[in-house]
């Protein structure tokens, strides 16, 4: 008798660390969701500047074709 209340006493002692648990493990997979959405933005604007850069110089390329030369 005293080993089953002992049994149901650990076992309610657990269930609000598990609800605890569950909660913070919420929050963190939310965060790193934030995260990730965060890292996709600013990569995407890397990607957008990359190729602005890359039109830029192909303009420049094109209205200044010494610049195409090298050594001269």
């Amino acid at each position: 008798m005293k080993l089953l209340f002992f049994c149901l006493l650990l076992v309610s002692m657990s269930v609000p660390a598990v609800a605890g648990n569950e909660k913070q493990i919420f929050e963190l997979e939310a965060a790193i969701m934030q995260q990730q959405q965060e890292q996709q933005i600013l990569f995407q604007r890397f990607q957008m500047l990359q190729e602005l850069r890359r039109h830029e110089i192909t303009q420049d390329l094109l209205h200044n074709p010494r610049l195409c030369r090298s050594g001269s």
